[in-house]
């Protein structure tokens, strides 16, 4: 199985994954040799390493040149990190929404934009910001709280209600035609599941989601992972292993009618109630960026 989640590529971005300090080293060897047979090279100064429970600490060479050890790194705008696990790249999100929220404080305050635009402007431009590949956030309840808590704070901005008015946030939900954004969120995870369960079973998406990765797990208490949370709501939805839930998504529209039902009834369940797999053993990830050894228009390119 680990032969087959070797890397992750994205056009230049290249992320090398592997449980031992000698296979990384040689993968990323093999990396730079393959790299100039096509004219390409490492950019010097780009690539990192992050190691997840690591005893060796020897640091891995590319280009005769050591790379950085960092706890945390930016991989196609995502934050991955040691500790927190999606933890961080929820907060950046959020803090890309608040600074867009910020952004936009004219239009929001304008009294010749009725409020129905507003809302649909505030659905188009700010709502994709904050959940941007929300479909990969690992959630617990504090998570799905500050999401929430976010969400209803702009839209009370947007309609000029203030605490003096004692407006409830179900009040809220139901003047604007919306839904908590936790809802949003789970279904959004829903589709991607769906999709990556289409695919054929050797496709690396689809043994990703079952995949145990090598080693054994320290002595402590389970933290939330993305797994996890996935789990938790398949057996919400009455799903009580993976291969279940496979078998259920080979239908298509029955998947899509599973995914949507939940989501119709979660805010009435409120009303009545009042992205990494968690990494076991060594791990070590370093993500490279490429640039042009001899560009055909001039100029550099890295």
């Amino acid at each position: 199985m680990t032969s087959k989640l070797d890397d992750l590529v994205f056009v230049d971005d290249i992320a090398l994954i592997s449980s031992t300090k000698q296979r990384i080293q040689d993968k990323t060897t093999r990396l730079e040799e393959e790299a100039r047979r096509v004219e390409l090279k490492v950019s010097a100064g780009k690539p990192k390493v992050m190691r997840i429970n690591a005893r060796n600490q020897d640091k891995i060479v590319v280009n005769e040149i050591d790379i950085e050890d960092v706890d945390e790194l930016t991989h196609l705008e995502a934050k991955v990190c040691k500790e927190e696990a999606g933890m961080k790249d929820l907060k950046n999100s959020q803090s890309k929404a608040i600074g867009e929220f910020i952004r936009l404080k004219n239009m929001w305050r304008s009294n010749s934009i009725s409020r129905k635009t507003k809302l649909r402007l505030y659905k188009t431009l700010l709502v994709p910001v904050l959940l941007y590949a929300c479909e990969t956030w690992k959630m617990n309840k504090g998570d799905h709280k500050a999401i929430d808590v976010f969400h209803n704070k702009c839209l009370r901005k947007i309609l000029r209600i203030k605490w003096q008015d004692h407006v409830s946030t179900k009040e809220l939900l139901e003047r604007t035609s919306m839904k908590p954004l936790r809802v949003e969120v789970k279904y959004r995870r829903g589709n991607m599941i769906g999709h990556i369960l289409w695919e054929d079973r050797n496709n690396d998406c689809n043994i990703a989601i079952s995949w145990a990765p090598e080693g054994k797990r320290k002595r402590e208490k389970l933290k939330t992972t993305w797994r996890r949370t996935v789990e938790k709501e398949c057996k919400e939805a009455g799903w009580i292993s993976w291969e279940e839930t496979k078998t259920i998504a080979a239908d298509r529209e029955q998947w899509k009618n599973s995914v949507k039902a939940p989501c119709a009834t979660r805010h009435a369940e409120d009303k009545q109630n009042s992205f990494y797999p968690y990494c076991f053993g060594n791990w070590f990830m370093i993500k490279f960026t490429f640039c042009i050894i001899k560009p055909r228009l001039g100029g550099d390119f890295c």
